[in-house]
């Protein structure tokens, strides 16, 4: 997903992006997303994820990514204790 593909939706308060095969987020692309409180991702080809790109989003309730080949190994280990400690379930 382009970095500015949300830029004019600052009231956006769900975002269901399942089944798009979507492989890479842009570093700042939910940046201006600051009233987002659902984001599904799940069923997708993401592999990376980098704590940074979800770090706006503090109304965030509900984010879904399962069914996405993410790599433990390549991901941001700080990704995953953030994940798991705001969202309590596993990738």
């Amino acid at each position: 997903l382009p970095a500015e593909l949300f830029t004019n939706n600052a009231k956006l308060e769900e975002l269901y992006l399942s089944k798009n095969q979507i492989d890479t987020l842009g570093e700042n692309v939910f940046s201006s997303l600051s009233a987002l409180k659902w984001l599904e991702l799940n069923d997708n080809q993401i592999k990376f994820l980098d704590k940074n790109q979800f770090a706006t989003l503090t109304r965030l309730e509900f984010f879904y990514l399962g069914d996405n080949p993410i790599s433990t190994e390549e991901s941001d280990e700080e990704f995953a204790t953030w994940y798991l400690s705001r969202f309590n379930e596993w990738l």
